[in-house]
């Protein structure tokens, strides 16, 4: 079928061979996948490495450099790459076909997701959320992959971050520059939790992850900074009751069992509850969650409600793609990270740490166990 944006196309490679470099350095939102014919994708990335290289670009060159690679007949022949071009003025400016290039490559997205979430409503395995969830999820990375590659240059944000530094610069030496852990000398030696940043917190089983969680999570939205907890360990019924006893100061094993705590102590607990109920607080606690569900739920999280920290406990629960537990971790990591710099939030993830050899029972782990 063809596509109404191969004129534009051809303006674009005809304008880097009229300009060179002139022309190219206004096509910095374009990739090579975004053009529609396989030809143009082949000229364009030859086109680029030559450029790379410092060299000019002309017809003589992208020929001699086309027949290198034995793509010329591919791409057309001589009179096709001769035909670049022929009709544009010089110096032209391709931004408007840029442009029209990137927004029919949207569109071709938009049909292959549609296509995909039909072929897999019509085999019938998956719910309706879970279909909406993943597609909700494909759209937000093609929105986030489409809009964020205009990339301004760097006198655009330098000067606002430089304002940033210095009213940092103007705190109290004791005033936090990101969001709490909840754990002063930890807040001390990081500075705190910043957005767009992940904090992976790595521990053998029943040691403490959670606490540390939660701890982070109840210093915050005592704050109002909105907190979203995907809690794939314990049940948001759990998590409230170590929260009420953070809150009041009784001790967890009255709280989870009532019947040892004082009359004065069921009081603290009962304040306790009714405040937390008030927190900007959210606890999902569905098991078999995916990482593209996790993902589109965060997204759609910041956009409705303004979520700053997002708390994922823990890493090896959360459903990925992956040969192993290694790559499936990593790829959750990898994606958390994305996603955090795109929404300007904060990542805490909970980690498993790997089961120590005998010798090494009662030293503390290292950054290795976590791999």
């Amino acid at each position: 079928m063809y596509d109404s944006a191969v004129p534009s196309e051809k303006a674009i490679l005809g304008s880097i061979l009229l300009s060179g470099d002139l022309a190219y350095q206004r096509c910095t939102r374009l990739r090579t996948e975004m053009l529609s014919l396989e030809s143009h994708r082949r000229i364009y990335d030859v086109m680029v490495e030559i450029l790379t290289t410092g060299s000019d670009v002309d017809y003589l060159i992208l020929r001699h450099a086309l027949e290198q690679k034995k793509w010329l007949e591919a791409v057309g022949g001589i009179g096709y790459i001769s035909d670049l071009g022929s009709d544009l003025p010089r110096h032209f400016d391709p931004s408007a076909h840029i442009d029209i290039v990137i927004d029919a490559w949207k569109l071709r997205q938009v049909r292959r997701i549609c296509q995909t979430i039909s072929s897999r409503a019509d085999d019938g395995v998956e719910t309706a959320g879970e279909l909406l969830n993943a597609m909700q999820a494909q759209v937000m990375d093609l929105l986030v992959e489409a809009d964020s590659r205009d990339q301004p240059l760097v006198l655009h944000y330098s000067i606002p971050e430089l304002n940033k530094l210095l009213q940092q610069a103007a705190f109290p030496p004791t005033k936090l520059v990101g969001m709490s852990y909840g754990i002063p000398k930890l807040d001390e030696f990081t500075d705190g939790m910043r957005n767009g940043q992940v904090t992976v917190v790595g521990a053998r089983s029943g040691v403490g992850k959670s606490s540390i969680m939660l701890q982070a999570a109840h210093v915050n939205c005592r704050k109002g900074i909105p907190v979203h907890i995907f809690s794939l360990e314990m049940t948001k019924e759990q998590c409230l009751r170590r929260l009420w006893a953070i809150e009041s100061g009784v001790p967890f094993n009255r709280v989870n069992k009532p019947a040892l705590a004082s009359a004065r102590e069921l009081e603290s607990i009962k304040v306790a509850a009714q405040r937390v109920a008030e927190w900007p607080l959210r606890i999902h606690d569905k098991a078999e969650l995916d990482l593209s569900q996790m993902t589109a739920l965060a997204r759609v999280s910041v956009r409705r409600h303004g979520t700053k920290l997002f708390c994922i406990d823990y890493a090896q629960n959360v459903e990925a793609d992956g040969r192993d537990e290694r790559t499936k971790v990593a790829r959750v990591s990898k994606t958390l990270t994305k996603l955090a710099k795109d929404e300007g939030a904060h990542m805490m993830l909970l980690s498993q740490l790997r089961k120590p050899p005998s010798e090494m029972y009662g030293k503390p782990p290292h950054v290795g166990d976590l791999r």
